[in-house]
């Protein structure tokens, strides 16, 4: 009988236990997604060769160190999301930084073009969403079935920046689904277009 008084004290002791401990908070998870990985998602060892439409200079951008994390909730945001975060090589500009991910909850995820300045410079590039939709200062101004410029490209994005901040800023960047960036469009008036690429996804 004190047996079984003390397996019962025990048992008891242990439910009070585990009602009291404080359960985790369990976030929503959100995804990258198959549209977003289909036009900036590539494997390292992808490259992409552009041309300045008017001095006819040529950089070659290679994709060497990606990192997909995920980003757990906290006191900031009340959800875990997919990351991205990207180092390309330029052979003008050195190393080139570019990062993605789901910076607002129930909203597509973004891809940014960090350039390492006097001060950190980030532009919007690209960003999942509809067609006159804005993200922060980027604007989703259109999708063509195809466009020419030295090169046919297919399902083609076109973003637009509202802002300027600085003058080598892209004013109009341009994705085509499973190439990448094919064109674009500085403030400063420079164009580059995609005359080679190699890419896998």
């Amino acid at each position: 009988m004190k047996k079984a008084k003390s397996v019962i004290i025990i048992l008891s002791a242990l439910c009070l236990f585990v009602t009291c401990v404080k359960k985790e908070k369990e976030y929503p998870t959100y995804y990258l997604g198959q549209e977003y990985r289909d036009y900036v998602v590539y494997k390292v060892g992808s490259y992409w060769i552009y041309e300045d439409s008017a001095s006819k200079i040529i950089d070659s951008v290679y994709l060497f160190k990606q990192d997909i994390i995920m980003n757990d909730g906290n006191r900031k945001v009340n959800y875990n999301s997919e990351g991205l975060s990207e180092n390309k090589y330029s052979s003008l500009y050195d190393t080139l930084i570019f990062g993605g991910g789901i910076p607002t909850e129930r909203k597509g995820p973004v891809y940014n073009e960090i350039r390492l300045n006097d001060f950190i410079h980030i532009n919007t590039n690209y960003f999942d969403g509809k067609i006159g939709e804005y993200n922060i200062s980027t604007f989703y101004d259109s999708k063509r079935d195809s466009i020419i410029y030295i090169n046919k490209f297919y399902n083609v994005k076109v973003f637009e920046n509202k802002q300027q901040e600085y003058s080598y800023q892209p004013y109009k960047t341009y994705y085509a689904k499973h190439v990448g960036l094919v064109r674009k469009e500085l403030f400063n008036g420079q164009v580059w277009n995609l005359i080679r690429y190699k890419v896998s996804q």
